[in-house]
């Protein structure tokens, strides 16, 4: 039977009141993601931030930093070998890629950390194996079916827009109804959720990297009304908009 994770060297499921800093390079695969709050990390010179449902995946010899936090954290965090080519496909930050489904995977593995009891570390290592599986399924799946392919492309295209269920299945000459099955059967979330997603991820980064005011950023992305895109933003990300910007 084939695996991805040879070997599971740390595993952390926990909840604190910040995240401590982190400075090394590594020598293993590390695959951490939020489940509620933010970290920074800076990989070879380049920072991310990750808030709830998002996760980092950095590959042995990464020179890795982690800022101090001053809020609650919640994370999952997985330290693993492995000699699997597959891994090549995931990048370094990989936004809103937590499914409920590994949610609840995570939840039936109730230890905080590895034990040498109760087989452990395999129970361990079947459910990162799972997930990163899913992950690398996801990343690779779309370039098969042209439709899902052309509805990806114009999303991305028309991101700043106001897209609707009714541009999408007119430019790829679908009906309402299949477009909305078919692209929530491919991609296992709804368009609106796919939409709202990739908008919520460019807003993030304007507000984490440019000098905008919030309002002109909700705009940018076409939420014509800024209470409304400052609750499903914090919905998205854990916190809101103005909090975010504190992280820059």
């Amino acid at each position: 039977m084939y695996y991805i994770a040879d070997k599971i060297t740390h595993y952390c499921n926990i909840s604190l009141p910040y995240c401590a800093e982190i400075d090394d390079t590594i020598a293993f695969y590390d695959f951490t993601f939020m489940l509620d709050g933010h970290m920074t990390y800076i990989a070879n010179g380049r920072e991310y931030v990750i808030g709830k449902n998002d996760a980092i995946f950095f590959s042995p010899g990464t020179v890795r930093q982690r800022k101090r936090g001053n809020t609650p954290v919640s994370y999952v965090s997985f330290n693993f070998t492995s000699c699997a080519d597959e891994l090549q496909a995931l990048p370094e930050y990989i936004p809103s890629c937590i499914t409920s489904s590994m949610r609840k995977i995570i939840s039936a593995f109730p230890q905080n950390h590895l034990t040498p009891n109760f087989h452990s570390e395999q129970k361990c290592a079947n459910i990162l194996n799972y997930i990163l599986f899913d992950l690398i399924d996801s990343s690779s799946f779309v370039s098969g079916n042209e439709h899902i392919r052309k509805i990806v492309t114009f999303i991305d295209e028309h991101i700043r827009d106001n897209i609707s269920l009714g541009m999408v299945s007119a430019h790829v000459n679908l009906s309402r109804e299949y477009t909305s099955a078919i692209f929530q059967k491919e991609m296992h979330i709804t368009l609106t959720d796919y939409i709202n997603t990739k908008k919520l991820n460019v807003a993030k980064e304007l507000i984490l990297g440019r000098e905008m005011s919030l309002c002109d950023v909700s705009a940018y992305v076409s939420f014509e009304n800024y209470n409304y895109f400052s609750r499903i933003f914090k919905r998205y990300f854990g916190v809101s908009p103005q909090n975010m910007k504190k992280f820059r």
